[in-house]
């Protein structure tokens, strides 16, 4: 299974990235929604994790981008404190969602 992350901040990517290889996925971390969106081209993931605080503002399209295969598991990464942006992105495609910090 190939996993793509999206997620600005590097210590959060970096360590989601290493826990899905430790359970064996195909894990790739990108930190810009312009890699993201290439990736989602490229790549072609079974799953995709992005982050809803990008600096760009560009969480939105990537998720819808990343919903629009039916196969395809897509998961919002939000702050703790953001259910607002939470409801956003489950409204936007998401599946389900990972809260900031990660406990893994």
């Amino acid at each position: 299974m190939k996993v793509l992350v999206i997620d600005p901040d590097p210590e959060s990517r970096d360590s989601l990235r290493r826990a899905l290889c430790a359970a064996s996925l195909q894990a790739r971390g990108v930190a810009t929604a312009g890699e993201g969106s290439r990736h989602l081209a490229e790549l072609l993931p079974d799953a995709v994790v992005v982050a809803v605080d990008l600096p760009d503002g560009s969480a939105d399209r990537l998720l819808s981008e990343a919903a629009l295969d039916p196969r395809r598991a897509v998961w919002a990464l939000v702050p703790q404190d953001r259910l607002d942006l939470a409801v956003a992105a489950i409204g936007l495609g998401a599946e389900d969602l990972l809260w900031r910090p990660i406990s893994l």
